[in-house]
């Protein structure tokens, strides 16, 4: 099952001459962690939980700050018929929890690491595959059961 079965299609943007304020205030009257910045709707950035508390943290006047100059401008981003261990392995090394899924420049849709923790544990508990549930264990901050010493050890 390739990536584009789990993402959710529920895309929030924003352009990069939003200010910060406007992307927090979309952000929760979506009920989403992150927006994606569109520019001539190409995928241009990434603005997301994270860099609201940083700025808060800098005292930074949201009303007033620009997306383009906070943004995250190298998405990481993945293909829609990508794997979801492989982009949960991805989003573990890089500790994202959202990855945008995107064709050619544009955004299709979102990741979120609940989307892929679902997925995972159906395929590690359903199809006992190991490599599911240490990418579950993984990004939940736990050590991997398969390395574990065994009991007794």
């Amino acid at each position: 099952m390739p990536v584009s079965h789990v993402m959710s299609s529920r895309l929030v943007s924003v352009t990069p001459e939003a200010t910060v304020k406007e992307a927090v205030e979309l952000m929760v009257a979506r009920g989403v962690g992150c927006v994606v910045v569109t520019d001539a709707e190409r995928l241009a950035g990434i603005f997301t939980e994270r860099d609201v508390l940083r700025l808060v943290a800098e005292g930074a006047k949201l009303g007033q700050t620009i997306i383009a100059d906070v943004m995250t401008r190298d998405v990481i981003s993945v293909m829609p018929e990508d794997d979801p261990v492989d982009v949960a392995h991805l989003m573990s090394a890089k500790r994202i929890r959202h990855v945008p899924v995107a064709h050619d420049g544009h955004a299709l849709g979102m990741v979120g690491i609940r989307d892929l923790l679902g997925l995972l544990l159906e395929r590690a508990y359903g199809r006992q595959d190991t490599d599911a549930r240490d990418t579950a264990r993984d990004l939940l901050g736990r050590s991997p059961l398969s390395s574990a010493a065994p009991p007794g050890a």
